[in-house]
Formats: C-alpha cells, structure tokens, sequence
C-alpha cells in the first residue's frame, strides 16, 4: 500500500514516527503494539492491561496540556471520569480551577488506570519513591 506524503506528515505523523522507531514500540509474544502517544514528557509509565493485551501512557508532572486544553485532554485519553470532572470544575470555578487541577491530572489518570487493571509494564525516567507511594496507595500495582 502506497502512502501519499499527506498521510504520512499531516494525518498520521504519530503512527508512521512510532512505527519507524523501534524504541517506542512495545512487543509482546512476537505481536507488535504501538503505544498511545509519543514522548509527551521526560517522566512517564506505560501500563499494560494483560486481559486485552493494550498499552497506555500516563506521564508524571504538571500536565500542561490539562492547563490550557482543559477537558480536551482526557477526553483524547478516553479518561470519562477525568472528563466529567474537568467540565464540571470549568463551569463552577469559570475555567480558573484547571490550571490547579493540572498538577495532580496525570497523577490521577495513573491511579485510575490501575485501579481499571493495567499493570505498569515499563517506567521512562526517574519515578520518585514518593510519585510512586501517591499513585499505588492502597492500591495492590
């Protein structure tokens, strides 16, 4: 299948970028799985979810993208409870609550990615022993 120079650099730059480099795809019994995005930060954990063998991302930080897109985020990540919260948190506090809320986003989205049955698969850069105690706690990872 031909790609047109469209496809590749306006359409899907992420796909053809993680298919061409080795180092941002995952395999898994011989099958290769793309993970969800592409180096959004220097600190970040990926998740497995063993029972449907997928893969997300969930960086460590402020989540600037949560400070100035504000619902937008989570609903690309297809985080629902991330989504109800940040508009209703937009609508009461008139869009000041979200730059706040942004410290604790990404936080929160891997709390609820364990909480769902992802299990970490693999840690980039350096995860704190006191990032790690706030995300697993009282959870068994």
């Amino acid at each position: 299948m031909k790609v047109s120079f469209f496809q590749k650099n306006i359409l899907f730059p992420r796909m053809f970028f993680c298919c061409q480099n080795p180092n941002l795809c995952y395999t898994d019994n011989n099958k290769t799985s793309r993970t969800e995005s592409i180096a959004m930060s220097k600190n970040e954990i990926i998740f497995k979810n063993p029972a449907k063998n997928s893969y997300k991302v969930a960086p460590l930080g402020y989540s600037w993208s949560v400070c100035f897109l504000s619902f937008l985020v989570p609903l690309y990540r297809r985080d629902w409870k991330g989504v109800l919260f940040l508009l209703f948190l937009e609508i009461t506090t008139l869009g000041l609550g979200c730059p706040i809320y942004a410290l604790r986003y990404n936080t929160a989205y891997a709390r609820r990615l364990l909480k769902s049955g992802y299990k970490i698969f693999h840690i980039k850069g350096v995860l704190t022993s006191s990032t790690y105690q706030r995300i697993t706690f009282g959870i068994n990872p």
